[in-house]
């Protein structure tokens, strides 16, 4: 024993057996952790549950528009908006959904553009080429889809996006906004 010890009382034995304070001690080098990966698992269930809400509210609204209920396509584009911005039951901010629908004419066109022909070779569109103007509105398309919920017996792409921000100010912070998307193509019974 040092003369500091003997002269504060501290004997090195006097702790040995005192268990006073340990767990709060084990609390604080583990308890960190623990909190992390309990909101880690929070934020994962949330967002899943987040994408399967509009997994299953972009499921509801094509199941209504592909039987060509509501009649015109304005009515039947409201109405789609309608079922999904009520489908997502409080938990996305219905002002924030982006919602859209495309219209083809087979899944086979679902994605396809409109050809350049492209006589010099650079592969861009310049003035006196030309390109097969399939949906015929004289500009070249990206998608030959048209914006809209569709006629009998076309294909329809239902898509909605959503900029998933967490449920904690953590996600936001380390990871920021993820975007969630929901697509589903069906074809459009005769109507």
């Amino acid at each position: 024993m040092t003369v500091l010890q003997t002269r504060l009382g501290l004997n090195s034995n006097a702790f040995r057996g005192d268990i006073r304070g340990s767990v709060a001690t084990e609390f604080a080098t583990t308890g960190a952790a623990l909190i992390l990966m309990l909101l880690t698992l929070l934020e994962g269930a949330g967002m899943m549950m987040a994408q399967g809400v509009m997994d299953n509210a972009v499921n509801r609204a094509a199941r209504y528009g592909m039987t060509g209920a509501g009649g015109d396509f304005a009515a039947r584009e409201s109405q789609i908006v309608e079922i999904i911005r009520s489908s997502t039951f409080g938990l996305l901010d219905p002002d924030k959904i982006a919602i859209d629908t495309h219209a083809y004419d087979s899944f086979s066109s679902v994605g396809a553009s409109e050809a350049v022909f492209d006589t010099n070779g650079n592969g861009v569109l310049d003035a006196g080429e030309s390109f097969d103007d399939k949906n015929g509105d004289g500009i070249q398309q990206i998608s030959t889809g048209t914006s809209s919920p569709g006629g009998a017996g076309e294909v329809v792409v239902y898509q909605v996006v959503y900029k998933w921000k967490g449920l904690t100010p953590l996600m936001t912070k380390t990871v920021g906004e993820i975007t969630l998307r929901a697509n589903l193509p069906v074809k459009n019974e005769v109507f």
